[in-house]
């Protein structure tokens, strides 16, 4: 069932910030992207968890580089209360994709916890305030209502599974995506990021195995923590991140900014939009 959004967690967020998870949001934001011409604009992460947690960064990096095309004097800040960029890839490749940011002239404050949104200007936790001319803000995730007045979710506010099956502690229920908390092997952080290929591969695992348990044909799978995601950084490259996030210590790999991993992105998203949707 995915993910629902809490906007009235932060006080002021709904009525001063912009955000982009759904289509009136989406368009909203691109028509006061269009109209800012100058000043400062601030994007950032309100509460942890998000699904997709390289989508903010992938979002600062292309406004950078269309107000650079566009020739637009607009300085760019990047908030948020992860230690560093994807912490569930480690801080090595954190620290690339900080890398990434610096590049473009995008400042990064890591490690602060947004407490209310103002009209021009936000303030955090421990008081500190930061100015802008324009908001974007990843809003509160949360686990949907159904799933939680179902009894599945547990202290995390998400539903616990076995990261192998994707069970439920309750018999024959089972569930994947974003709705899930699995735990990590590691101590990176202590929950997997919510991702849409792990989505994808525990949707294939779950129905081969519910198939199997009806019709006794086939082989059970179990889920591996393989995932991969794209990090879009200009209208023409994409860096890659891919890992086996199961495994102790995680297997990860990050493939820096190319034209390759765009292409790639671009025949992913035709495949799901082709077959998947």
């Amino acid at each position: 069932m995915g993910v629902d959004y809490s906007l009235g967690d932060v006080p002021g967020l709904e009525r001063y910030a912009h955000q982009f998870y759904d289509f009136d949001s989406a368009m909203k934001l691109r028509d006061a992207l269009e109209g800012l011409e100058s000043g400062r604009l601030v994007i950032g992460i309100s509460r942890l968890p998000i699904k997709c947690p390289v989508a903010p960064y992938g979002l600062a990096l292309l406004l950078q580089d269309h107000f650079a095309r566009a020739k637009k004097k607009i300085t760019m800040e990047f908030f948020t209360p992860e230690p560093h960029p994807a912490p569930a890839a480690g801080p090595v490749i954190g620290k690339q994709v900080e890398r990434l940011l610096a590049a473009k002239g995008i400042a990064f404050r890591p490690k602060v916890k947004l407490s209310k949104v103002e009209k021009e200007k936000i303030v955090f936790e421990e008081k500190t305030e930061l100015p802008y001319d324009l908001l974007i803000i990843v809003p509160p995730h949360k686990c949907p209502s159904a799933v939680v007045e179902a009894g599945l979710t547990d202290s995390s506010g998400w539903v616990p599974v076995s990261p192998q099956t994707l069970a439920t502690r309750f018999e024959n229920v089972y569930a994947i995506g974003d709705v899930t908390a699995i735990e990590t092997p590691h101590a990176h952080v202590p929950f997997l990021p919510k991702s849409g290929s792990f989505a994808l591969g525990q949707a294939e695992v779950v129905s081969n195995n519910i198939a199997m348990s009806i019709t006794g044909k086939g082989e059970r799978k179990i889920w591996d923590g393989t995932g991969s995601c794209f990090l879009e950084v200009n209208r023409g490259e994409s860096a890659m991140l891919r890992g086996e996030f199961l495994s102790n210590p995680p297997r990860l790999e990050f493939h820096p900014p190319r034209k390759k991993w765009q292409v790639e992105k671009t025949k992913l998203e035709e495949y799901w939009m082709k077959y998947r949707f």
